[in-house]
This record gives C-alpha cells, structure tokens and sequence, in this order.
C-alpha cells in the first residue's frame, strides 16, 4: 500500500520495514479483454485464480480462529501475504522472529504453521527513505560500486540469498513482491536502481534452484501525481508510460502486480473529498493493458475497502476521517461487487488476488484521528476491512471463494520446514521408508481413562504424551516406532489430554516441540491446540497441522510461544478437526526456554563433580538424543544431498555435518551454509568443524611443512585473541536458530604437529578456550557444545579441560576399525606386518613400539579396532564427557584400485560390524591389564553419507574432487547398498539411536 500524501508516514516506513504497508490505487469493473495467453511461474491450472489473504500474522491468525475454525464450510486461503525486508539494522525481521512495527505482528513460522500448504505472498520492502532517496539497500544489492556501498554490498547479497533459501527450504510456492509498489513515491526508489537491484535478486533466485520462487512487479497504481517536480521523485505516476521506464524485463519478471483499493465506485465515498488526477479504475486498466502485453500474469497484491468498516458500517473519505452510517448492503454492493466483478471480468490476466483483512484501527500506524497526513492520521484513513466483523459480508464473501474459479484450501504446497530458532518451523513431515516398517498399533488399542504418571514431569525434556494425567476421547496406543513404545492418539474432534503440575518456571518458555503422527493425508489440514490449564483453558498454541499419510509416519513441528504462563501449571493438548474421524496421534511434546533444561537425553557417562564448570551436555536435536541413552545420528557431510539420500534409507537423520573456515571468517562454500540453515531451520543437530588447520588466516601455500608452520602460529595467535572478528557470522548464525544444537569442533583431527608451538600445547589448549568464551559471552541459548577432536595418539596431551570441553570427537574410518586400506597398491598407515593382518583384516597381535608421531603401531590379539580410539573412548569415561564420531566412512578395499562395489556384500558389511561394534564396546585394551566398558560412550555418529570418489563434499564438480588415480574412496552412500545397508539399519536399532530405518 502507498502513502498519498508528501513524504508522509516516511519515518515510520523506515523503522517499520519488515512489515511498512502504503495506500494504493483500486480496480473494478473494466471492459471485458480478449483472452489473454499469458505465463509464469507458480501460474494456477485450468484458468483459475490463487485467492490469498493478509497481510499480518495477527489479523491471520484471528482469520483462522474467528472464521475457519468456526466454520468447517470456509474455504481456507490459497494463500497467504507477509512483509519482510532487506534495510539494516532489521533485516529479515519478522522471518526467523516476530516483529510489531505498529502494523500487526510478522512472524512467518507462526503464519505457516497455521497454514499448512498454503503458499506464501511476501513483500520485500528494500528503501532506506532517506531525505534524498539515497537508495543505499538498493545500491547496495545492485552492487553500482558507489563508496558508500562498497563495503555493505557483501552483506546485503547475502541477506538475498538467505532469504531465497529460506523461501526454498519452505517448499512453497513463494510470489516475492520485490520493492513492492515501485512506484509509490513514498517508496523514493530510483527506476534505474530498482531495476538493476531486481534483476540481480531475480538472478539469484535462479541461481539457488528457488524453482517455486516467483518474482512479482508490483505498481502502486495511484492515481494521484503528487509532486511531479520533486526532485527526488522525478517521475509521473499517472503518465500512462511510465511502466516502461520502471520495467525490469520479461526474462525477470514473472508476474505484474498492482495494488487495489478503490475502483469505479471510488468517488462515491473514499475519494469523496478529494478529485483524482486519474480515475483509480484507468490506471489499473493500464496494469493489466502492461501485462496483456507482455504475457504476464496479474497479481492484485494488495485490496482492500479502505475508508469503510465491516463492523461499525460505516464509510468516509480517505483522505479526512468522517465516517457516517451506512448499512452492509451499501458497503457490500458499493466496493465488494465492484472488485470481484473486475476480477472475473479480467480473469484472463488476473491469476492471484491478496485480501488484507484486518481491523486498521487497531493497528498504530493506521490509526487515524483528523485530515490525513496530519500528525494524528500520517497514513490516511483506514478503517476495518475484517469480512468477520458482519455476518452478511462474512457470507457473501465465503459465498464468492466457493466459486470454482478460486485456488483455495492448502493448494498443493508442502509443510514449511521454516526455521526453529527464533522462527519456529512449521510440521514437517518425516515418513518412514524402511523395507519392513514397523507394524501399525492394534486397531483395537486399549483405552485407559487416565495416563501414567501424570504427577508432574519436566516439560524441558520429552514429555510423553502416555504420561499425561488425564485423557477426554483419547486412547493411548502401543507403537514400536514412538518414543517410549507408546502415544495418545486423539479418536476425534475436541479430543484432549492434560498433564499438571508442570513446573514451566519463569521465564515463560518461548517454544513448543511437538512429535506427532495421523493417518490423514498430507494435504489434509487439522489443527492442535494447546491451553494453559484445562482443556478449555487459555490457548497458547494452535498450529495448523498436515496429515502424514499413516500412524506410523511422524513429523516435527516447533511452534513460537507467547503467552505460555509460568511458574506449576497444567498444560492441556486438544485435536481440532471438521469431521468424526480421529484426529492424530501425539507421541511427545518439549517445551523450550530458559525457564528449565532439558534433559531429553541424559549423559551415559558419569556427571562431572559439582566444581565442573560446564556439566557434560546431553545430545540433543530432532531425530536424535531423543530419550534415555539414545544416539545421536548426523548425515555427513558440507551438503543437503548427502542428508536427502539418508533420509531416503533412514527416518529421519538427527541432524547434519559441515565446516566453517576462521581465515574467511565464513562457511568453506554456500553448500556449507545452505545445509547448515536446513538443519537449523528443523531445530536439528549441526556439528560444524571450525577450521584454521586446513585453511588458516594468512595461508599462501606452500608444502605440509609450510602448511603446518602456519597453523600452529594461527593457533598461538588466536590464543592471544586475534581474528575475533572471523567467528561473527558463527556467532550470528548460532544466535538466529535457539533451537537448534550446534556442535562446534574447534578445529578437527587436532595434532602437536599443526597446533602446538611446544611439548605443553598450551596454543591449542588457550585457543580452544579462548574461542569457546569468545562465542559463549555472546550465545546465551545453551544450544552450544564445545568438541575437542584430536588424532587417535595425542588425546592426552592436547586435551584443553575439562571445563572447557563438552564433547570428544573422533574419525572412525577403515585403519581405526583395522580394515587395511589402499591406494593402487600402496598401503596407508603402515606396510604388513607391521600394523595389519591383510588375511583376517585385523591389527596385528603384537605390541611393536611406537610410530614417528608417537602412535602405536600394532595391538595385541587381533583386534578389530585400533587401540588408540579404545584409549581414547577410555580417557573421555574417565572424564565425564560423551564422544561424538565426527567423521565416519567407508573407504577403498582393493589392492589394486579397481572398483570397490563388487565387494561391499563383504568388505562394506564389515566395516558397518565394526563400526556398530565399538559403539558397544565392552572388553580388554591394548597394554592394559583389565577389561573396559565403553559402550555407552560414543552418542553420536557422523556418517559420511557421499559418493566420497568425488571428495568431501561428494559433488562431481570438479571442486573437492580426489586426484584421478586415487582409489582411497569408494561411494559409501547408503542408498547404494543391500547388504551394508540392513546391517547399518540393524546396528541403529541395537545401538538404540534415535534415527530409525
């Protein structure tokens, strides 16, 4: 919406982008158009038109709860419309938190959560409206070079490919207004560099795969030309071709957009008071005359009966706040007939219409008292647009969305897997895909009137639904697959359970995990509400749900809190339907918050003494660490392919793996991040290896020597506090995503040869520590666990303490299970018979002295894992801390470097037997008298899940690849495997992790 007074509301827009609205221009009745043969991208089939509503979480949400959710007849939107923006300080505001800039609350997790499928209208409001138009946001992404921009250039193009990979991970379809109502001269945009700015944002839409991205050219269509001789402005809004001067082109644009808020009824009462330089219903017939020409659809972004109220009926000019009675009829037949009359008979090019139905009074910024543009009505007169508000319009307007030529209902999006920090994702469904699933629970489960426990319980950790105190239509049903064997399966619509005596304890918690299951299909939408106390109770959530296609497919949904209640409460779960069937079934709910800890996965090692600085941290994350002694399982690793292909073989992978340079102060590449921002969007696990080693601040290159010479001075450096600097966009990552758990190795496969300047390794020892209080003073989310990761023979050495480590991480690849590895003939780590067994691959049976890096060299009676991992595994148990494998894969078996495939029913197979077996290690080690029970140590594994011929990262690219005659690597994704593949999915299911096949 536009603003159509001089630089009124300027101020305001410039504080309030994430969500900055403007007065605009109407449409209606227009001649009848010759059918149109337009296309772009997220276009509806069959002729119809995408109906979408808005345009704030506040005012959807009421939409939700006072009109679908009391009338199961409604149609739901097929849409729906939010603001965010790209202008520093608050970029992306309203994206990953809710933001409130006078015009209703944004918050975009919120939104899809309870909007399930529907796709997603935003307007990207990019002006710095600063006096002079200085167009710097602008500028900046354009890149034009100018000084003032140079250095914010890097900034601004990253907050655009964040937010594309934010749109795509949602898997909707996305209509992105770019720099909406261009034209507006309360925008102050620059024609030229708006264009340039759009083509580049167009560009890396393209560039990310953002196939469900839409770009949308949106026109105030004002029919006021205020000002033409404003220098900053400098254009003519009612010149009937000033489109051509603002068009980006037709290879960028993949839809017109117009605003609409009055049309061929405007002078009856909006522009009452005030003549118009152009009739508001001709300049929207040039917006579509524009498209018509160029073959692209229309878009109404914005409508909405301004100067009208629903509620009070009343009417007034827009430009003078004096409403006077008039009756819904009037209201009805003056604006509501007249704008659905255009759009069908427009319908040709008029493909998407955005409703904003919303009380503007109530809203600060809208607020009006007095002529507009005075300080009491800066932005015009408003009014209370809500069809809710009287049941004849309420009526009518339903009546309108039955017609068959609207998209409504979820459409055919997906789930949004939306961030889950500040954000909060919305379901995600995560169906299982093992060859033999677990069996669906008994059709006839037994009822219990009452659940176990119920007496209290920590809402911090996994709070099951099975312990809830009391069940209403609830049954609870036996499942091998849900968390504790068991769930509450809700049998209809207002079915409930409760728990009391909750100890929620203050500060309110922020955030509601839910893990839950229905055998309604994935585009069936249903709704689960949470009240604080009974079931009729306050609500505090109320999330709009997907069905995931059985009761034995489950999905993760995270939801923002804010109004949760504090202190001993009870908490009551209610499924919402529109029919008698049963709703879904609820395995368990977490709350998050500072207010308690959650203890979802306790330690399997010894707690340290009370003097510990930092408790030994639980695993954590969605699909692992999920109960008592269960493992964590991440998908190694730098990109999201090798998570999909085990997600393919596994439901659910915990979380992921990538790698963070100190020397670029960045990820290594963009896969690095845009996995990283998948997981956490999911609230999952990343463990992200923070690297100086193998590319240190200062590198220039040279030989291992050169290499490691520099790495230890780095190290000694960043012990005395230098390149703090380079952990900022961690640290900022880190902060936007509170619910996720980041496992941060400060640097990895840690050596005295690459960090240590002397015999003590206090470099390395100050370093980790200092970078540890370098994050922790500015992470406050407790979603941070500290990894020291260091080769098999120096663990002791190295070791920076106890109360700076959290976690011991370890490499498991072919020599650390004593499988002999080769490449075309040479074999690594060693010559028989010094280290291997090449018959039985296994290490050797003698004890032969120690290597050049101080590693012994051989073990005693053919064992199956290396003595030094088993030490290792020893000194973490002796210290309190749980071990993650870091990294793990399968590696070339051949002596020759052939093909390694043919012998993956063997070799492959083994190397998952040895790899399950020292997660359950229980026996001697090597020169030591005794025997050692290690198998609860290692809670969390990292599978390198890539095709690792192509290198680290897996991508036939040309990028990481390994040299061509090297044959160390095999494919070791599991999808690729039979026999690897069962024996893995086994060893989950013994080794009781999280993650299931």
């Amino acid at each position: 919406m536009g603003i159509p007074l001089p630089r009124r509301g300027l101020a305001a827009l410039a504080s309030g982008a994430a969500a900055a609205l403007a007065l605009a221009a109407g449409l209606l009745v227009a001649p009848t158009a010759a059918n149109a043969a337009v296309s772009g991208r997220n276009l509806p089939a069959n002729g119809q038109i995408r109906f979408f509503m808005g345009q704030d979480s506040t005012t959807l949400a009421e939409y939700k709860s006072q009109v679908l959710d009391t009338d199961a007849t409604a149609p739901r939107p097929g849409g729906v419309t939010l603001y965010t923006n790209i202008v520093f300080p608050d970029a992306l505001a309203g994206v990953y938190t809710g933001v409130d800039y006078g015009s209703g609350l944004v918050d975009f997790n919120a939104t899809l959560g309870q909007y399930p499928g529907a796709a997603l209208a935003v307007g990207l409001y990019l002006s710095d409206t600063k006096t002079g138009c200085y167009n710097q946001p602008l500028r900046a992404i354009a890149g034009t070079g100018d000084a003032d921009v140079t250095s914010l250039t890097p900034q601004y193009r990253a907050k655009v490919d964040e937010l594309v990979t934010w749109f795509k991970n949602t898997g909707r379809e996305v209509f992105l207004r770019i720099g909406y109502e261009f034209d507006g001269p309360w925008n102050c945009y620059s024609a030229d560099y708006y264009k340039q700015a759009y083509r580049y944002i167009k560009g890396r839409i393209d560039a990310l795969g953002a196939t469900k991205v839409a770009t949308v050219w949106q026109s105030a269509a004002w029919p006021l030309n205020e000002h033409p001789d404003h220098p900053e402005w400098n254009y003519v809004i009612t010149a009937a071709d000033h489109y051509d001067v603002w068009y980006p082109g037709d290879d960028v644009v993949d839809w017109v957009g117009m605003s609409a808020f009055y049309g061929s009824t405007y002078a009856a009462y909006q522009w009452s008071c005030k003549g118009v330089d152009t009739s508001p219903r001709v300049v929207q017939d040039r917006v579509l005359a524009f498209a018509r020409a160029h073959g692209k659809p229309v878009m109404i972004a914005e409508s909405s009966p301004q100067g009208f109220t629903t509620g009070a009926k009343t009417a007034s000019c827009i430009l003078n706040k004096a409403p006077a009675p008039v009756s819904a009829d009037t209201i009805w037949n003056t604006w509501y007939a007249d704008y659905f009359g255009y759009i069908a008979a427009n319908a040709d090019v008029i493909r998407a219409v955005a409703y904003i139905n919303t009380n503007w009074d109530s809203q600060t910024m809208w607020q009006c008292t007095g002529s507009a543009g005075t300080a009491g009505c800066a932005n015009g007169y408003w009014g209370d647009s809500r069809i809710q508000a009287d049941a004849t319009i309420k009526s009518r307007f339903l009546s309108e969305l039955r017609n068959a030529r609207w998209v409504n209902g979820t459409g055919v999006g997906t789930t949004s897997p939306a961030p889950s920090s500040s954000p909060n994702p919305s379901p995600s469904a995560s169906p299982s895909r093992s060859a033999s699933p677990s069996p669906s629970p008994s059709a006839s489960p037994s009822p219990s009137p009452t659940g176990s426990g119920g007496t209290g319980g920590n809402p911090y950790g996994i709070l099951q639904a099975e312990s809830a105190s009391t069940l209403s239509n609830s049954t609870i049903v036996t499942d091998a697959s849900a968390n504790g064997g068991a769930k509450v399966r809700g049998n209809a619509n207002n079915a409930s359970l409760t728990w009391s005596n909750l100890n929620l304890g203050s500060p309110a918690p922020t955030q509601l995990k839910f893990h839950y299951s229905s055998n309604r299909p994935t585009n069936s939408a249903f709704t689960i509400e949470v009240h604080s106390g009974s079931p009729t109770g306050p609500v505090i959530a109320s999330p709009g749900v997907l069905g995931t296609g059985s009761w034995t497919t489950y999905a993760d949904l995270t939801y923002n809190l804010s109004n949760a209640p504090t202190g001993v409460n009870s908490i009551s779960v209610v499924f919402k339907s529109n029919d008698g069937n049963p709703v879904a079934d609820l395995d368990y709910v977490t709350f998050v918050g500072t207010g308690g800890s959650a203890t979802t996965s306790p330690s399997p090692v010894p707690s340290p003494s009370a003097s510990t600085a930092n408790p030994t941290p639980s695993p954590t994350g969605t699909g692992g660490g999920g109960g008592t002694g269960q493992r964590l399982l991440l998908a190694g690793q730098s990109t999201s392919g090798s998570y999909s292909d085990m997600d393919s073989v596994v439901d659910t992978p915990g979380g992921g793996s990538v790698y963070y340079e100190v020397k670029s102060g960045t990820w290594v590449n963009t896969n690095h991040r845009d996995y990283a921002t998948q997981l956490a969007q999911r609230g999952q696990a990343i463990q992200i290896g923070v690297s100086w080693k193998d590319n240190p601040p200062g590198f220039t290159g040279g030989d291992e020597n050169t290499k490691a010479a520099r790495s230890r001075a780095v190290t000694q450096e960043l012990a005395n506090g230098q390149y703090a600097s380079q952990f900022t966009t961690l640290i900022n990552f880190i902060r936007q995503y509170p619910a996720a758990t980041f496992y941060l190795r400060i640097d990895y496969e840690v050596s005295s040869f690459y960090h240590c300047t002397d015999s003590s390794c206090a470099s390395y020892k100050n370093a980790f520590s200092r970078i540890r209080n370098t994050i922790a003073s500015q992470v406050t989310a407790g979603n941070v666990r500290y990894v020291y990761h260091p080769v098999r023979g120096e663990f002791e050495a190295l070791y920076p303490g106890d109360a700076a480590v959290d976690w011991v991480g370890v490499s498991i690849f072919a020599h650390e299970l004593c499988l002999p590895i080769y490449d075309n003939g040479y074999l690594y780590n060693g010559t028989p018979p010094q280290n291997y067994d090449t018959s039985t691959s296994q290490c050797r049976n003698a004890y032969l002295a120690k290597d050049a890096n101080g590693n012994d060299t051989a073990v005693w009676t053919s064992f199956n894992h290396d003595g030094n991992v088993l030490k290792m595994m020893k000194f973490a148990k002796e210290h309190a801390k749980p071990m993650i494998v870091s990294e793990s894969g399968m590696m070339n078996f051949t002596a020759d470097g052939s093909d390694t495939r043919g012998l993956e029913p063997v070799a492959g197979n083994l190397w998952m037997q040895r790899l399950f077996s020292l997660l359950s290690y229980n026996g001697p080690i090597p020169n030591l008298s005794g025997t050692y029970d290690l198998s609860n140590v290692i809670q969390a594994v990292t599978y390198i899940n890539l095709d690792f011929r192509y290198g680290w990262d897996g991508v036939n690219d040309g990028t990481f690849d390994f040299p061509a005659n090297s044959t160390w690597f095999a494919d070791g994704r599991l999808s690729q495997y039979t026999t690897a593949r069962t024996t893995f999915c086994a060893g989950l299911t013994t080794a009781n992790f999280r993650s299931r096949c």
